[in-house]
């Protein structure tokens, strides 16, 4: 095409045919780097995620919980059915070892355990009769010869 001149629709089909295939044969990032020929790779093998079965991913069951825009869950399922995000979790412990374990894990501070509370209150009631016995001291009378 000599200069100046405008592109023709036809020019613009040879020139990008032609931009193609320089990257199909390079193998660049074309995006169409494989001939449509070939498949991409053979079926998925190996372990998956979350207790689910070797194999094909896409064959798994699906979760199917109600999502929020109202449609059934696509992720693969767990053993107990649901997927990762949908369920799964520990519903909490069930025995009395179990719940003590959880309770110990859980304080941060210990300010307010049953023990805090009452040694709180125990100084409490020391500093108030020690300030009783304060007050009786100086309301009492000085004596002169003693």
């Amino acid at each position: 095409m000599p200069w100046g001149t405008r592109p023709t629709a036809k020019d613009a089909a040879e020139t990008s045919a032609d931009m193609i295939t320089d990257v199909d044969s390079v193998g660049g990032r074309g995006g169409m780097s494989q001939p449509a020929n070939q498949t991409p790779h053979e079926p998925r093998r190996g372990w998956l995620k979350n207790g689910n079965p070797p194999g094909d991913f896409s064959t798994a069951p699906r979760c199917g919980a109600k999502t929020r825009q109202g449609t059934p869950c696509q992720c693969p399922g767990m053993r107990n059915g649901r997927c990762r995000i949908h369920g799964g979790l520990s519903t909490g412990p069930k025995t009395a070892e179990g719940i003590e374990r959880i309770r110990r894990a859980s304080i941060t501070h210990g300010r307010r355990t049953q023990a805090a509370r009452a040694e709180r209150q125990s100084l409490r009631l020391l500093m108030k009769e020690c300030r009783r016995l304060l007050d009786q001291l100086a309301e009492r009378p000085e004596r002169d010869g003693a």
